[in-house]
């Protein structure tokens, strides 16, 4: 069962459309999914967790290969290839 959302201000409830809509769109898009992995990876480079930090960015290039992240991802990762 959805529980109704009301919307600001007008006392109204929301049909399940409308709620569903609303959490569609508040859902992330690959993009930002790519950019939160790529911060993630960077942290555990600069935290020396190499080996998470690698895989974390191989994800990103096989999960987001056109993306600009998965462009840095695999400097990342030939970066740290040669260390």
């Amino acid at each position: 069962m959805a529980i109704p959302l009301v919307a600001a201000g007008c006392g109204e409830t929301s049909s399940s459309a409308d709620s569903q809509a609303v959490t569609a769109s508040l859902a992330p898009t690959p993009e930002l999914k790519a950019a939160m992995e790529l911060g993630s990876a960077k942290t555990l480079e600069k935290s020396r967790k190499t080996k998470q930090a690698l895989s974390a960015y191989r994800r990103i290039v096989q999960e987001y290969p056109a993306s600009p992240q998965a462009k840095i991802a695999a400097e990342r990762i030939n970066a740290l290839g040669s260390k």
